[in-house]
């Protein structure tokens, strides 16, 4: 059984998308990103939905719970994907972000993009996000900027 479903955003979304970007842990590696109040996390919210360029951005859907416990995006440059994922912490630990990596895969391929390389930007000290690459077997690389590229 499938547990998780990549989506585009709805404006329905907002409360589980608002609770995922004022998550401590989410926050703690979104340096560059503050929501102090839902207002702002609204405005957010409505430019995903409307963005249509070279970023695919997908709220992923708990199956179970139905409701969106996390994001996985892929920003396309030519043949290469830089990969981000964030996971509420409630819901860390249980494979979901395996899981949408993998149906992200799919859907790349449905649209026909040709992947051959894919990196993801983690922050030094995200042991979660460093763990997750890691079972995807990609290559861990450090980088001058206080951050591990893989």
């Amino acid at each position: 059984m499938q547990r998780v479903n990549l989506r585009k955003y709805t404006e329905e979304d907002l409360q589980d998308y608002y609770e995922l970007i004022n998550d401590e842990d989410v926050k703690r590696f979104m340096p560059f990103m503050e929501c102090s109040n839902i207002n702002i996390a609204k405005a957010i919210l409505k430019r995903k939905i409307e963005l249509n360029n070279n970023k695919l951005i997908y709220a992923i859907e708990s199956t179970e719970y139905k409701r969106v416990i996390g994001e996985i995006s892929a920003i396309i440059q030519g043949d290469m994907a830089e990969i981000e994922v964030m996971i509420n912490s409630k819901y860390r630990g249980k494979g979901y972000a395996k899981e949408a990596f993998i149906e992200l895969l799919e859907s790349l391929k449905e649209k026909e993009i040709n992947i051959k390389k894919m990196r993801a930007l983690i922050l030094k000290g995200n042991k979660s996000s460093q763990n997750l690459f890691e079972k995807l077997e990609f290559k861990l690389k450090d980088a001058e900027d206080e951050t591990k590229l893989l």
